[in-house]
């Protein structure tokens, strides 16, 4: 910050007093404020002085110099300019304070990436990327439910759909940040890749780690009388309008409203087992309208169970 200071010239016999940075009421001439920053204070104003006269003796010079302009400015604004400082015979003339602070300085910059991605290279990105995945993936094989639900993208070069744990969210939230960083450098740039068959859900295997469930691995569904693969959608539901899909066997629906068709009189909806497996666990469920009973069903292979006759009960 530039200040100049107030300089007061005393006369032979008659004290000629000049107030630093005020007024003079003969010369009005104003020093020229500089530009103000943000936050720049504005100059001090004096008060006004008399401009006397030198009895028996030249007067000084009365070089006397304005009132300071503007402080310097604030953090992001420039430095405010000084008064100028103009002489006055007999008299000295303030220098009119630097301008108010202007509007604000420099904007900020727009968020940039994170300290830990900062001047990563490809290669470390892929580090960093696999270090995240492999915590996000860790799982607890004895959870009463699994941990690998959910569903996102994984790999870098070539990514295909994968299960991670949810609990780990500060490893998912890496991995979004190395993938993010990857694709602005253009790291994939000359890739070729193939389509991939991704997996119909999540589990957690015996050794703690987070793996896809391929379609066609698990139990197939029979619906309505036709026999879907584990993994496949679009099932139409016997009941309402919605769609179902097979997972191990398991019919996962959705749940529109206002549009159930119900079994026909004397059917009811239930699940039996169109297949059991060798040691007496159903390979195939089957869910389908089922003819409603009372005591018995009269039927070989059947029971009758809440009401309805259940066919291919195993075990």
């Amino acid at each position: 910050m530039r200040k100049l200071s107030s300089l007061c010239v005393l006369a032979s016999v008659l004290t000629l007093v000049s107030a630093c940075g005020g007024r003079s009421d003969k010369h009005d001439v104003a020093g020229a404020g500089g530009d103000g920053g943000s936050g720049a204070s504005s100059g001090a104003g004096g008060t006004s002085a008399a401009a006397g006269s030198a009895t028996g003796g030249s007067a000084a010079s009365a070089a006397a110099t304005a009132g300071t302009g503007g402080a310097e400015g604030g953090t992001a604004g420039a430095t405010a300019g000084v008064g100028g400082t103009v002489p006055a015979a007999g008299g000295a003339s303030a220098g009119s304070g630097g301008s108010a602070g202007g509007s604000g300085g420099f904007t900020g910059g727009s968020g940039g990436e994170a300290g830990a991605i900062v001047g990563r290279s490809c290669t470390d990105l892929v580090d960093d990327y696999s270090t995240a995945y492999e915590e996000a993936a860790q799982c607890d094989p004895g959870a009463p439910a699994d941990d690998c639900t959910q569903k996102l993208e994984v790999g870098l070069a070539c990514g295909c759909d994968g299960f991670v744990n949810p609990a780990h969210a500060d490893a998912v939230m890496r991995m979004a940040e190395a993938q993010s960083a990857y694709e602005d450098r253009a790291c994939r740039s000359g890739n070729v890749c193939g389509a991939c068959l991704g997996p119909v859900r999540g589990r957690c295997s015996d050794a703690g780690r987070c793996e896809g469930v391929p379609p066609g691995s698990g139990r197939s569904c029979k619906v309505a009388g036709v026999i879907y693969a584990d993994g496949d959608g679009n099932i139409p539901d016997p009941v309402s309008c919605n769609t179902c899909s097979c997972d191990d066997g398991n019919l996962a629906c959705t749940e529109i409203g206002g549009c159930e068709k119900p079994c026909p009189d004397g059917y009811g909806f239930g699940s039996g087992c169109a297949q059991c497996g060798p040691t007496d666990a159903c390979e195939i469920p089957e869910y389908d309208c089922f003819k409603t009973c009372q005591d018995g069903c009269g039927e070989p292979g059947t029971l009758c169970i809440s009401g309805l006759c259940i066919p291919g009960v195993c075990g």
